[in-house]
């Protein structure tokens, strides 16, 4: 079976290990993401939750098109290119 690593993938990888990289090497642990989330989630509960649960949603196409925020965005930018 051959496995072919698109585009999409290789986004995916350099996604996950640029945060990985950056929660290895960051010296104040007040600046890890997850630690600023929270902050966020203090601050404004209702907007980072929005935030992170549409997220989840469009990475795991839950979302119809037409409502999915990222997916009108890269529409909006592609049309005004």
């Amino acid at each position: 079976m051959k496995v072919s690593v698109r585009k999409g993938d290789w986004a995916i990888i350099t996604g996950a290990i640029a945060i990985a990289v950056y929660e290895k090497t960051v010296v104040d642990d007040a600046d890890l993401i997850s630690n600023r989330v929270a902050v966020y989630q203090q601050r404004a509960p209702y907007l980072t939750t929005m935030v992170v649960v549409v997220t989840a949603l469009h990475l795991l196409s839950a979302l119809d098109p037409r409502v999915d925020p990222y997916h009108q965005a890269i529409r909006y930018f592609r049309r005004n290119s």
